[in-house]
């Protein structure tokens, strides 16, 4: 029976006798279903820890799956805000439960870049010239705030 859970992605649910009466025969078997007990995540460096928990969470009343951590921490790693990602998963106090350890390595949060183009018309003047700035997370929530400024030089004069 573990090994069913185990092949379908359940690595902390399983099976295990729980009582066996020799008189009868009868063996108690007591299925165990994993679950996550706590995520300690460090690096933040201001991240909202609860941003990266919520993201990592898988459904709160079905058993730990493996998979569906995976395919959740695949999804973050793909976030603007973070560089890089490691985790592991390390046994709780009792069967069944697992603390998800992770380190985040967060990734600039702002940026700024210039330009030089010839893209308008030349009544208003074909080269134009420009910045831009954004910072990300100011809140916390994932948030992006950016600003472009742009001129030509026919629409300076």
């Amino acid at each position: 029976i573990t090994q069913v859970y185990i092949d379908q992605g359940y690595i902390n649910s399983g099976a295990r006798i729980d009582a066996y009466d020799p008189a009868t025969g009868l063996v108690s078997i007591k299925i165990v279903e994993g679950k996550i007990t706590d995520f300690v995540i460090r690096g933040l460096e201001g991240l909202n820890a609860d941003y990266i928990r919520s993201r990592l969470e898988t459904a709160p009343d079905e058993p730990f799956n493996i998979q569906q951590l995976q395919a959740n921490f695949q999804l973050l790693l793909n976030d603007p805000l973070l560089e890089g990602m490691k985790g592991k998963i390390r046994p709780g106090d009792e069967p069944g439960e697992a603390i998800i350890d992770v380190e985040v390595q967060r990734a600039k949060p702002y940026g700024l870049t210039t330009f030089v183009d010839n893209y308008r018309p030349p009544t208003i003047g074909a080269i134009g010239a420009g910045g831009s700035g954004w910072v990300r997370n100011m809140t916390g929530l994932g948030d992006v705030f950016q600003m472009t400024i742009s001129g030509s030089g026919g629409s300076m004069r």
